[in-house]
């Protein structure tokens, strides 16, 4: 290509990509450039399966140093035009038509930059799913999954670099863009995470869920992610399509091979285990919601799939995730079910909960005293009978707990958990201090938590004595699965 330089070829992309609502050129333009680049770490330096192959023989193709730590550092604002491009906000409709117009090529070909970027064919090779599409179409999904994949390695290698929040490296640094996570995800994070999580609904791909791993080290960028409608759905989706894409004999290949296999589903591990760990007050099981159960069921068969293979990231995703969702919707624990990994995360959650909740001990009695008093129920945790006013009997000491019969009532008294004769005396203490009624009617008065907390202890009601009783009552699942549900259902407003 006589006159024309890849430095050149770098300006013409980004000039194209200037307004990021109205790309220049089409799919097969910008996808040529992306997989120009040749990743020079993990996985792709020792396996290469780049999916296209130029037509003729290409200047650019005889390059050695189009190399992603090598443009990184000398061509920071290619990786800033194609960040702007997915991040830029975009309604549903208007990436339809985006995709509608891309994928359609009226291009110049007469430019003889446009003609190299044209001049290519998808090679027919087993592609390595979590870096390349699976689909070989010229299409807007492969051009997603592929600046996803571009953008993803850099973002983690900022972050492993950095070790801090906004500023990743320096502009003086060898390892390039992004030097801070404002070149990432922008001066308004929410935004772009609600449109990452858009592109990721209507294209879901392992790609973008590896950028969005490392957006975590954004307290703005994480909560509004959890806050999203769609990424749930998606999460489970992509966890199908990893486990999948696993060959039958997948235990019985090699190390090297398993990696291979499993690196979407380790990328989605990856991602999973940051969840974990948000201290924003979102409820992992609220952000699943309706997703929890088939979350649970594919977790189940990935740790089936990988039983005996020890393979730490996996097995952390089904104690971490997988436990979080289970002890928070307080579910059965069905071992036909559920994996046992799943089953031993969730009982440490429950332990956690359970101690949590004891630690703050005037404010979750407060809370389990209005459970009582406006969810009425049988107090034998095995029992799931409904509150009847003609024919149910109160427990005549404390007067704070309901039985629809006297077999309940006996069972409660010496319950193997959570006896009543150990907490009654606290119980009726308690509701007496505070003035909780001993019936369903009148309500339970509304009081702070430090006149809850002052009543109590004016009448000779400790915190240990509490802590006590809270440690036995909470052992009643029916009662845990409703203090788990308060604080989350209506906290948050879902992001489309």
């Amino acid at each position: 290509m006589p006159g024309i330089t890849f430095p050149r070829a770098v300006e013409h992309v980004q000039d194209s990509l200037r307004d990021p609502l109205t790309p220049s050129f089409c799919v097969r333009y910008y996808l040529y450039f992306v997989y120009l680049i040749q990743f020079d770490h993990g996985v792709s330096k020792r396996r290469k399966r780049v999916p296209i192959a130029s037509e003729k023989d290409s200047f650019f193709y005889s390059l050695s140093d189009i190399t992603l730590s090598n443009l990184r550092a000398t061509c920071p604002g290619l990786f800033q035009a194609f960040m702007i491009f997915i991040r830029t906000e975009r309604s549903r409709d208007d990436m339809r038509a985006l995709a509608q117009r891309m994928e359609s090529c009226n291009c110049d070909r007469t430019d003889p930059v446009i003609s190299e970027f044209h001049c290519w064919h998808w090679v027919d090779h087993a592609p390595l799913s979590c870096q390349y599409p699976t689909q070989r179409r010229d299409d807007m999904e492969s051009l997603i999954t592929a600046i996803g994949s571009l953008l993803s390695s850099p973002i983690e290698a900022s972050v492993w670099a950095g070790h801090a929040s906004r500023v990743l490296s320096s502009p003086e640094s060898p390892s390039g863009w992004p030097f801070s996570l404002n070149d990432a995800f922008g001066p308004d994070p929410p935004k772009s995470a609600t449109q990452l999580c858009r592109w990721l609904d209507e294209y879901p791909c392992f790609q973008l869920i590896h950028l969005l791993a490392y957006s975590f080290q954004d307290h703005a960028f994480e909560s509004t992610l959890l806050r999203s409608a769609t990424l749930p759905r998606t999460i489970v989706r992509l966890l199908n399509r990893g486990l999948a894409a696993l060959p039958a004999d997948f235990a019985a290949r090699s190390v090297f091979d398993r990696f291979d296999d499993k690196l979407p589903l380790s990328l989605m591990a990856a991602f999973m285990s940051r969840t974990e760990g948000i201290e924003d007050g979102v409820s992992l099981a609220y952000f699943y919601d309706d997703q929890a159960e088939p979350l649970l069921d594919v977790l189940t068969r990935i740790g089936r799939v990988s039983e005996g293979l020890n393979d730490i990231l996996l097995n952390m995703m089904l104690t971490g995730t997988g436990g979080a969702v289970h002890a928070k919707l307080v579910l059965p624990f069905d071992e036909a079910r559920y994996h046992p990994h799943i089953l031993v995360g969730s009982k440490q959650f429950k332990e956690k909960n359970i101690s949590d909740a004891c630690a703050r001990p005037w404010q979750t009695t407060q809370n389990i005293l209005y459970i009582l008093t406006t969810k009425p129920m049988c107090a034998n945790p095995t029992c799931g009978n409904e509150f009847d006013a003609d024919t149910w009997q109160r427990c005549t000491a404390c007067r704070r707990v309901l039985y629809c019969s006297a077999e309940c009532q006996q069972a409660d008294w010496g319950h193997a958990t959570k006896p009543h004769k150990k907490i009654c005396k606290t119980l009726k203490a308690v509701g007496d201090a505070v003035g909780f009624p001993a019936a369903t009617t009148p309500a339970a008065p509304v009081i702070s938590e430090d006149v809850f907390r002052n009543q109590c202890m004016k009448a000779g009601v400790s915190s240990n004595a509490l802590e006590l009783m809270l440690k036995r009552v909470l052992l009643d699942d029916r009662i845990m699965k409703i203090l788990n549900a308060e604080p989350y259902s209506k906290r948050y407003e879902r992001l489309t």
